[in-house]
């Protein structure tokens, strides 16, 4: 099966806006931990833990899908099959 470099662009703007998604949801935690240490935030039951674990995760996450795309897609597509899109246009 050919694979376009269009395709691998494609898998890479995927990969990409997976891990901008994954870092406003971690960011969207950290707002939660603020205003949860804050009088008016949260009811008396906010768990911070929870929150800044699952902050911590989001931000991993993004970190690994937005400095990782370039494994990512070797990992999908096979080795020749990049090579004959980047021989065929620009990937």
């Amino acid at each position: 099966m050919k694979i376009t470099s269009i395709e691998i662009a494609g898998f890479k703007a995927l990969v990409k806006a997976t891990g901008v998604y994954h870092l406003c949801l971690g960011a969207a935690a950290l707002y939660r931990i603020l205003l949860g240490l804050s009088s008016f935030g949260f009811s008396a039951n906010y768990n911070w833990q929870h929150e800044t674990a699952w902050a911590f995760f989001f931000f991993a996450v993004a970190l690994a899908l937005l400095f990782g795309t370039d494994t990512f897609c070797r990992l999908t597509f096979r080795p020749e099959a990049l090579a004959a899109a980047k021989q065929n246009g620009s990937a």
